[in-house]
């Protein structure tokens, strides 16, 4: 049966608070993992309704909702300075925000064409839609999946177990093994994404695991997978998220991996935009113009003292030589990841040298290619890193030490 009550205390940064029972003013704990997931806002003195149960003598409140209609909708305009902002809902209406009242949950903050839910508020005797409650999930899957919040000693314990690969950049030791972190936590989101997880429990139902296939070998050649365990209570059943815990890395053939079955497939790429091996018989098309206006900051700094003409000119003239090597095949375009889409990287030369810089292709809709962008190569490699080794002569892991603007996002 289900208890209607009131939210008296809810801290939305820890997940924990409590609710009390209408009819009989009762305490009942309240925990993020228990209210319905497709609610991010709670607030005090939300009415919801809820299952009691009693655990280490404690009640509990369970399968935690509100009747209260919660709508979503997209950032569209946001002034941090002056602390407000729009939103607009699926239909069109816009509603007015305050960002220093949004409850973001994860560790970014929230931009523009974010996704939030919120409730409404309209005074009949005022024009102005008002948000309130607003929430983000700004998660990374890992973050949505499991409790664990450090990840050096495991890590490391996978660059151990792994194949050895330069996971550091050779020339700069920001911290222990950054690009095999990246990649781990981005092949996590695509295997969370795509559903390729395999569950299963231990005989006697009291333990719970998790598993995926993290795209790496070992060094006896055996494929590696992460393990993930929890405790199975009777509030929280193995599909309940949040409540896992990393727990290892190890090779297929472990003797609790064996319990799993089916064994999980390891992340697909293969129906991403532009996923198909590059097709040189297509048009390359660019725009210096725009290159230049908003990336010059990638062109060497001694071609900048010549002015803009003449740095306009040697950027075209770079471009133009870097396109027709990929035309002619003596520059084999490298793919890379990049927000759901497949790109290409070709090496940038200014009078003939190598710079820090990739051109950045992508494949159009219109069957022909477009250089767009430009990327330095420590973000270019570990862009493509993502997506299996990288065997080049020129795209190595090194740090490139520049003032790249804030607003350039590169993934």
């Amino acid at each position: 049966m289900r208890i209607n009550g009131t939210v008296v205390y809810y801290e939305n940064h820890n997940g924990a608070g409590l609710v009390r029972e209408k009819s009989t003013g009762e305490f009942y704990s309240l925990t993020r993992n228990e209210v319905h997931p497709g609610y991010l806002i709670i607030y005090n003195g939300l009415e919801v309704s809820f299952h009691a149960v009693i655990e280490n003598e404690e009640p509990l409140a369970t399968k935690v909702q509100t009747d209260k209609k919660l709508k979503t909708g997209i950032v569209k305009n946001l002034h941090s300075k002056e602390d407000f902002g729009y939103i607009t809902d699926r239909k069109g209406r816009t509603y007015w925000f305050k960002p220093s009242e949004v409850i973001v949950r994860g560790t970014k903050r929230i931009q523009p064409n974010d996704t939030v839910q919120f409730f409404s508020l309209h005074r009949s005797n005022h024009p102005v839609h008002y948000a309130f409650g607003v929430a983000c999930d700004k998660r990374t899957a890992m973050e949505k999946f499991s409790i664990t919040k450090t990840w050096d000693v495991q890590i490391a314990a996978l660059a151990n177990l792994a194949q050895t690969e330069s996971w550091s950049y050779t020339n700069f030791d920001m911290e222990p093994f950054p690009l095999l972190e990246n990649y781990f936590m981005h092949t996590f989101e695509n295997v969370f994404k795509q559903e390729r997880i395999g569950y299963f429990t231990n005989k006697e139902k009291t333990t719970a695991y998790a598993c995926f296939h993290t795209g790496l070998v070992s060094k006896n050649n055996e494929d590696i997978y992460g393990v993930f365990i929890k405790t199975i209570s009777k509030t929280s059943g193995p599909s309940v998220p949040r409540d896992w815990n990393f727990s290892h890395f190890t090779d297929r053939w472990m003797t609790l991996l064996l319990q799993c079955n089916p064994i999980p497939l390891p992340a697909s790429y293969s129906c991403m935009q532009g996923f198909d091996s590059f097709d040189t018989s297509m048009e390359i098309k660019s725009n210096i113009n725009i290159l230049f206006n908003h990336q010059k900051h990638f062109i060497p700094k001694h071609f900048l003292l010549q002015g803009d003409e003449n740095c306009a000119a040697l950027m075209r003239q770079a471009i133009d030589n870097t396109l027709a090597m990929v035309k002619s095949g003596k520059i084999i375009p490298i793919a890379k990841y990049f927000y759901g889409n497949i790109e290409f990287i070709v090496p940038l030369y200014f009078n003939g040298r190598l710079s820090d810089t990739a051109l950045v292709i992508k494949r159009s809709d219109a069957d022909f290619y477009l250089a767009h962008n430009l990327c330095p190569l420590d973000i270019a490699y570990k862009n493509a890193r993502l997506l299996g080794p990288v065997n080049s002569d020129w795209l190595k892991p090194v740090y490139v030490f520049s003032e790249i603007p804030v607003e350039q996002n590169f993934a």
